[in-house]
């Protein structure tokens, strides 16, 4: 997943996430990323298709890299979640958005720690694991 000019595709509808797998496949985290620019948003390319993040998902996804978790795109269309985008091998970095370095740096040292958002996330995922 990189950033490129050359990425024309256009998400197909539905709300995306990017959600974060530990080696077992069992969630660790969840971002949602948008498919059409907003403020505070940055344009990024997954899969060919562009997306926009913010700067605290991007730092997000390089630590979850780093810390050895799977990340992919998923599709929430009708509550129904689906694997958009599955590529471990390439993620987007804080530098593809353009940003200067000293906003690269403060990105990456406001990024939350894993662990601390992880075991939020995974709460709030064991509250609502038995709701339909």
């Amino acid at each position: 997943m990189s950033v490129s000019a050359h990425a024309q595709l256009s998400a197909p509808a539905g709300d995306y996430y990017i959600r974060s797998l530990d080696p077992s496949g069992r969630f660790n985290g969840i971002q949602e990323i948008l498919t059409r620019p907003e403020t505070g948003y940055h344009k990024a390319v997954y899969c060919e298709t562009s997306f926009w993040v913010t700067r605290s998902t991007v730092a997000w996804t390089e630590r979850e890299a780093e810390a050895g978790r799977h990340l992919v795109i998923i599709n929430e269309l009708n509550k129904k979640p689906e694997v958009y985008c599955a590529d471990p091998e390439h993620y987007v970095r804080l530098e593809d958005l353009g940003l200067k370095k000293h906003e690269i740096l403060k990105a990456r040292e406001n990024a939350e720690p894993v662990d601390m958002q992880s075991s939020r996330l995974r709460i709030i995922s064991e509250a609502f694991k038995n709701f339909k």
